[in-house]
């Protein structure tokens, strides 16, 4: 069997069963039908066809356009084509095929010119290449409206009842649990991510909600009673004001709902700012809002890259900022929230190690390794980017790549597939580029997945599991994050080789071990120097209860995401010291 259905959860179902490990199967990549699929008919966005009113040439010149999209703009993928026939139904807020703000409860459209290539943003469907909206760059004006229409709304919010405002997410909660099906759809069409894959990341944000739902107590203030003479001293949980979110294109509904629904219910507004490059999701989150009757200005959403950024970093009436994305523009929000006062989270990049003991149970090992390693292409912080194979535990590689190399490649929208594509050809030439390089630097390519052959998807940015066994510490794939389904393997002799070698790494996200020793994995989880540890557990993201407590370089700010100190990071603490003189009443 590949993975408990508890396992599969918490990887978001990368892998499903395919038998035993020992089963021998040559590496081929395994094609998916270019039939479009019942899955693929339900999930439909936007077609270049609607963005001829957008794009006339006239005004916008298929020159701008790099090759690819001027082939792709006259001959789409019949999958990409059959998008535009449910468009209203999933994203009636789209007008022409432009991805709206939503600013005041309402869905608004950019006023940019987007005949200016460096003020558009393309979303493209991953599997093809085709073209699924066009995303303007907002102008810093509607930016700044978006601000103040949070800033505007924050003091009726704030005054509101804790119990009114848990009435608002209950509404909401409620539209996301109908429209769930949807919104993991949309997921795939945009991200590219199988279709379970997108189902569990819904669900992962489901919980995230029903977690803050009950979030109440983590908005207690103390008290002591009588410190002195008629002196009492107690504290309150107070909102911070206008707080910020900007999510990556990895998990365009579960990050966000990490962040605006215990940020609201503590009495905070918010304004959300998704990756640009998967922004439809967001959108689909914002008609629930909408939905649940959510009073003007509580949630906004404006897009964009790191110029929105800048500016949501900088303005004065922002009180603080969450971030999940890569470290230099961590690093960097991180520096501009310090220099403008502003509280900051921010999750950055992440180099997770597995540790497989001879112990260990071989198939549970090696179905936990490669569900975290190859699940979503690797496009997860918490994905298994370096395999430490212990003593004897060695000898199983070969058993390894057998298991890797019986996972599917394809389109996320086959319900057969297990591996979908990159979210971009530019992430593609990064990765099998760092993979090459990291050859010439000595490393043994054992499963190339580098060059897969997808029929009927000649232009989906497609990877296949790339095994890599590396002699030494110095190789590109071990020292970038890559982001991609790339494993780098390395044998040991002992669990304290295997500790030193994790805690030598720069990042602190997580890290696992497989064994059968309680000794071993308790001298694991006391020893390793990560914030995150996963005994016999792939991929160790706890349940939203729990903070996210990512360590070293995978981190910035003293206040993680999720459980007690994600509802701290929105509030701050006002303390009161009383003295009532007096002998009682009169």
């Amino acid at each position: 069997m590949w993975t408990s259905s508890w396992q599969r959860a918490s990887s978001f179902g990368a892998v499903r069963d395919s038998g035993s490990v020992a089963r021998h199967r040559p590496y081929v990549v395994r094609v998916a039908s270019p039939a479009v699929s019942p899955v693929t008919s339900r999930a439909k966005l936007c077609t270049p066809m609607t963005l001829t009113a957008v794009l006339p040439s006239s005004v916008f010149p298929l020159s701008y356009f790099q090759r690819r999209e001027t082939r792709l703009l006259s001959h789409r993928h019949p999958g990409t084509r059959a998008m535009s026939t449910t468009l209203r139904s999933l994203l009636p807020c789209m007008k022409d095929g432009k991805v709206p703000m939503f600013i005041d409860n309402e869905f608004v459209t950019s006023k940019t010119n987007i005949a200016n290539k460096d003020q558009v943003h393309l979303v493209h469907c991953p599997s093809t290449n085709d073209l699924l909206a066009v995303n303007p760059q907002p102008l810093d004006a509607e930016v700044h409206t978006a601000i103040r229409s949070c800033h505007s709304a924050q003091a009726g919010w704030r005054q509101m009842s804790l119990a009114q405002r848990k009435k608002f997410l209950l509404s909401f909660l409620h539209a996301l649990e109908n429209g769930k099906d949807d919104l993991a759809n949309i997921i795939t069409r945009e991200h590219g991510k199988t279709l379970l894959d997108a189902q569990g990341e819904v669900r992962r944000g489901i919980e995230a909600v029903e977690e803050t739902v009950s979030a109440s107590p983590f908005l207690r203030g103390d008290n002591l009673h009588n410190i002195a003479d008629g002196m009492d001293c107690f504290t309150y949980k107070l909102p911070l004001g206008v707080c910020c979110g900007i999510t990556p294109f990895n998990f365009p509904a579960m990050i966000p709902l990490w962040m605006f629904p215990v940020a609201c219910l503590a009495g905070n507004t918010f304004l959300l700012k998704p990756s640009e490059r998967t922004p439809l999701a967001a959108a689909k989150l914002m008609s629930f809002v909408q939905e649940a009757g959510w009073p003007k200005g509580v949630v906004n959403v404006v897009h964009g890259d790191a110029r929105t950024a800048n500016i949501l970093c900088t303005a004065p009436s922002v009180a603080a900022v969450s971030f999940v994305g890569n470290n230099k523009a961590g690093e960097l929000i991180y520096k501009l929230c310090g220099e403008s006062g502003k509280r900051a989270q921010c999750n950055m990049g992440a180099k997770n190690h597995a540790v497989v003991m001879p112990d260990a149970d071989k198939e549970e090992a090696l179905n936990g390794v490669v569900t975290a390693a190859f699940g979503e292409a690797g496009q997860r912080c918490m994905s298994t980017s370096v395999l430490l194979l212990v003593g004897d535990a060695g000898n199983w590689l070969e058993d390894l790549l057998l298991v890797a190399s019986a996972l599917k490649v394809g389109p996320g929208s086959d319900p057969s597939v297990d591996v979908g594509p990159l979210i971009s050809k530019e992430s593609k030439i990064r990765i099998k580029a760092a993979v090459k390089q990291s050859i010439r630097e000595g490393a043994k390519l054992l499963l190339d997945g580098l060059h897969p052959v997808v029929e009927g998807f000649p232009n989906g940015n497609f990877l296949g599991p790339t095994v890599l066994e590396i002699p030494h510490l110095n190789i590109t794939a071990y020292k970038e994050e890559l982001f991609g389904p790339v494993l780098c393997v390395k044998k040991v002799n002992s669990i304290q080789e295997a500790v030193d070698l994790v805690n030598t790494n720069k990042y602190g996200n997580g890290s696992a071990i497989f064994t059968r020793s309680g000794s071993t994995a308790r001298f694991f989880q006391q020893s390793v120097a990560v914030g995150q540890v996963g005994i016999n557990v792939p991929v160790p993201l706890p349940l939203p209860s729990f903070s996210f407590t990512g360590w070293n370089d995978s981190m910035r700010g003293a206040l993680h995401f999720n459980g007690k100190m994600g509802a701290e990071f929105y509030t701050r603490t006002k303390t009161i010291t009383a003295r009532w003189r007096g002998s009682g009443c009169h």
